[in-house]
């Protein structure tokens, strides 16, 4: 399994010019620092089920994980592994231009399949 942090300017929350600036003000993004992966479910393995659970979140200025959305479900328990495993991670927040840690909505993808033997998180 994968995991990846993916900055994002979602315009549900706000306005696309706001979100834009917003993006422009920030320094360093929000990056892991413990971020342990999700283990299957009995079931999802028997089935050999993969695929991806797509969620956003905000990552607080203390860097613990909020407001966790699911953008994309997986079934067999799979979904729910990935919202309780995430809502354990700590992330370095988002540092603002002016040197302060700002929350900052993040998407995350955890991808759950066989042979990803390395695993591993992305940040960009």
């Amino acid at each position: 399994m994968r995991s990846a942090l993916i900055p994002t300017t979602s315009t549900r929350a706000q306005n696309p010019a706001v979100a834009a600036q917003r993006t422009k003000e920030i320094l360093r993004y929000p990056a892991c620092v413990h971020c342990p992966e999700p283990s299957l479910t009995l079931k999802a393995c028997s089935l050999h089920v993969r695929g991806i659970v797509a969620l956003e979140a905000t990552i607080s200025e203390r860097g613990r994980v909020e407001q966790i959305a699911v953008l994309k479900a997986l079934d067999y328990g799979l979904t729910e592994r990935a919202i309780k495993a995430v809502g354990r991670w700590r992330i370095s927040p988002a540092i603002g231009i002016d040197g302060k840690p700002r929350a900052f909505r993040i998407s995350i993808m955890v991808t759950f399949g066989f042979g990803n033997l390395t695993g591993g998180i992305a940040t960009g």
